[in-house]
C-alpha cells in the first residue's frame, strides 16, 4: 500500500465508510486498493457491501449487507439499506461506488454534514445502451436519464473519483471536484509472478467477467480454431460468465469445448488467488467487442496480464489499443475477427522468444507507470484535502 505519515496520537482518527449495494466487499478496487491504502495511512476504514459475514481484512472492517434477490430489489431496497447502515457508522467521509446510491449519498451529505465521494467505475450512461436485459426501446431514454441524474448529483457532492483522465475531465467540466485514480495493480504483483517466457504452458487466460459484449462468443469460436491447430491449447476463464444474449450455436459450441477440455471455466476466485492463475498461463486475452463503454475502458485484467509478463492479445479498440501499443506488450486484433484472433494466439504459442519480449515490455510498463503506487497518492491527497483542508 502507498505509505504516508500516520496521524499522531493527538490527532483524532477519522472514519472513512466505503459503501456499495452492487459490488462485493472484497472487490479489488474497493477493498484491496482504496480501503487498505486509506487504512495504512491511519484512517479508520469500514466497507459496507455484500459479504459472507462481518470480519476484518487486515485493518479494514467489513460490515456486510444482505445480498439483493434481483436488480429491482438492489435498486429499490439494497441502496437505501446500504446508505442507512453506512450512516449508522457515523463516518467522517462516505465513499460510494454505485450510481444507485447517488440520491442517498446526497441525503447523507445534506443531513449528516459530512463529505461524500462518488467513485465512478465506468461510463454508466453509455453502458446502458448495450445492456441485453434492458428492452431495446428503453435503452436510449434510460441512458439519458441516468446521464442527467449522475451529472446533477455529482456536482453537489464533495468530490468525484474517476478511473481515468478522460472521465476526470468530463466531470471537471461540469464543475465537480474530480480526481483520476486509475485502477492499476500493485507493483508487488509483478514481483510475485514468474515471467511468461519461462513456462511451457499453453493456457490462454481471461480474467474477470465474460459476456457477449466482452467477446465470449468470439472466444468460443476462436478456441475452436486454435485447438484444431494446437491440441494442447485451452482457454481458462477466471470469473463469472454471463450468457445473456448468447446464440444457440455458441451454446452448443461451448458444450463441445467443455467436453474436450479446450474451455476451462473456473468462476470467481478470491483476489489473493489471481497470481496463481497468472503464473500458470502463457497469454493474456482481452477480446472485447467495440462498444462505446468498452472503447473508453481500461480493464484491470490488462494490467494484471502485463504485471505477470504475459504477452497480450487484445481487440484494437480505444484506450486498450493505446496502452498495448504504447507499451509494446502484445498484439492488437480487429474486434470480432475470429481468424485474426486465432492466428495471433497461435503465433505467440509458436514463438516463445517473441512472447517473452512482449511480456517483459508489459511488465516494465507496469513497474514504471501502470501501478497502484502511482495512483494511491492521488487518493490520499484528496482525503487530506477533504478532512484536513491541506493539499
Amino acid at each position: 500500500m502507498v505509505g504516508v505519515d500516520a496521524p499522531t496520537e493527538a490527532t483524532p482518527v477519522k472514519r472513512v465508510v466505503h459503501l456499495s449495494s452492487v459490488h462485493d466487499a472484497a472487490d479489488p478496487r474497493i477493498l484491496h486498493r482504496e480501503a487498505k491504502t486509506l487504512a495504512a495511512a491511519g484512517y479508520d476504514v469500514v466497507v459496507v457491501a455484500k459479504h459472507a459475514g462481518e470480519e476484518y481484512a487486515d485493518s479494514v472492517r467489513i460490515a456486510p449487507i444482505p445480498v439483493p434477490k434481483n436488480r429491482l430489489s438492489r435498486i429499490l431496497l439494497a441502496a437505501p439499506r446500504t446508505a442507512l447502515r453506512a450512516r449508522a457508522l457515523r463516518g467522517d467521509v462516505y465513499h460510494i461506488h454505485d450510481p444507485e446510491l447517488l440520491p442517498w449519498a446526497w441525503l447523507l451529505q445534506r443531513m449528516g454534514r459530512r463529505p461524500v465521494v462518488y467513485d465512478v467505475h465506468e461510463y454508466y450512461a453509455e453502458s446502458i445502451l448495450t445492456k441485453d436485459w434492458i428492452p431495446r426501446f428503453l435503452r436510449r431514454p434510460l441512458s439519458k436519464v441516468v446521464d442527467w441524474l449522475e451529472k446533477a448529483f455529482a456536482r453537489s457532492l464533495a468530490a468525484v473519483v474517476t478511473v481515468n483522465a478522460d472521465m476526470e475531465l468530463s466531470f471537471a467540466k461540469l464543475g465537480a471536484h474530480a480526481v483520476a485514480v486509475s485502477n492499476y495493480p500493485e507493483r508487488t504483483l509483478a514481483e510475485r509472478v514468474p515471467p511468461s517466457g519461462l513456462k511451457e504452458s499453453f493456457d490462454i487466460l481471461y480474467l474477470g467477467g465474460a459476456s457477449r459484449l466482452r467477446g465470449y462468443e468470439l472466444m468460443l469460436r476462436v478456441m475452436e480454431q486454435v485447438s484444431e491447430a494446437e491440441p494442447n491449447a485451452r482457454c481458462v476463464v477466471v470469473g463469472p460468465i454471463d450468457r445473456t444474449g448468447i446464440s444457440n450455436e455458441a451454446t452448443a459450441l461451448e458444450r463441445a469445448l467443455l467436453a474436450e477440455n479446450v474451455l476451462l471455466p473456473i468462476g470467481p476466485v478470491p483476489y489473493e488467488a489471481v497470481p496463481r492463475f497468472l503464473a500458470a498461463s502463457f497469454i493474456g486475452w482481452v477480446p472485447w467487442r467495440d462498444t462505446p463503454n468498452n472503447r473508453r475502458g481500461m480493464p484491470l485484467k490488462l494490467f494484471e496480464y502485463m504485471s505477470a509478463g504475459l504477452p497480450v492479445v487484445a481487440s484494437k479498440i480505444g484506450l486498450i489499443a493505446e496502452i498495448v501499443a504504447g507499451a509494446g506488450c502484445g498484439l492488437l486484433i480487429a474486434p470480432e475477427d475470429v481468424f485474426a484472433h486465432a492466428e495471433a494466439i497461435l503465433s505467440l504459442l509458436g514463438d516463445r522468444d517473441r512472447a517473452y519480449e512482449l511480456g517483459q515490455a508489459g511488465r516494465s510498463a507496469v513497474l514504471e507507470t501502470y501501478n497502484w503506487e502511482s495512483q494511491g497518492k492521488h487518493l490520499l491527497a484528496l482525503y487530506r484535502e477533504l478532512l484536513d483542508g491541506s493539499p
